[in-house]
């Protein structure tokens, strides 16, 4: 009964704490909040991917024996560009869903967390490095092959103020050894 009588008192109060909280978000918070409205998202042609010759795989050895290989099972990317309504500019984004293959070739005794790293790389038209990242990634061990997924998800790559044809462009994938 007191919820229906004060039903208006109760929505004008909820409105207040809804003002409160966002104000107090920071501004690129409500900025991004903005754009991700407003902002039209077209689907653009991605650059070449490919692996790095000579480090397109990683062997873990203990005491000369090979215990486990680290290959890359499965990448898909898509691209994409942000048109935003107050800016000249257009933010072009690749986004990478990676998958490895641990493939064990001796009996695992201890079980243990892994790691292993890799790198990507973005090379532009002239083949000059824009952008490059490590990225490490831990595991437990199992006795028999998995297949893993990137454990940070999903790796977006946004290119601010770049207006370029990103299909003229080459992305490398290896590991870190």
């Amino acid at each position: 009964m007191f919820l229906y009588q004060n039903k208006t008192k109760i929505f004008f109060l909820l409105m207040l704490l809804l003002i409160l909280f966002a104000c107090s978000e920071s501004g690129t918070k409500i900025t991004g909040l903005f754009e991700d409205t407003f902002s039209e998202k077209n689907e653009k042609t991605c650059p070449k991917v490919k692996f790095i010759e000579g480090i397109d795989k990683i062997k873990f050895k203990k005491e000369s024996k090979n215990i486990y290989e680290v290959n890359f099972f499965e990448v898909k990317w898509k691209c994409y560009s942000y048109n935003t309504p107050n800016k000249q500019d257009i933010d072009n984004n690749i986004e990478l869903d990676i998958k490895f293959k641990i493939d064990y070739e001796d009996n695992i005794k201890v079980f243990k967390v892994e790691k292993f790293s890799f790198v990507l790389a973005l090379l532009n038209e002239k083949n000059e490095v824009i952008i490059k990242n490590k990225f490490d990634r831990s595991f437990l061990n199992k006795e028999n092959s998995e297949i893993l997924n990137n454990q940070n998800g999903i790796i977006n790559i946004k290119l601010k103020d770049n207006n370029k044809d990103i299909s003229q462009y080459l992305l490398l994938l290896g590991f870190n050894q």
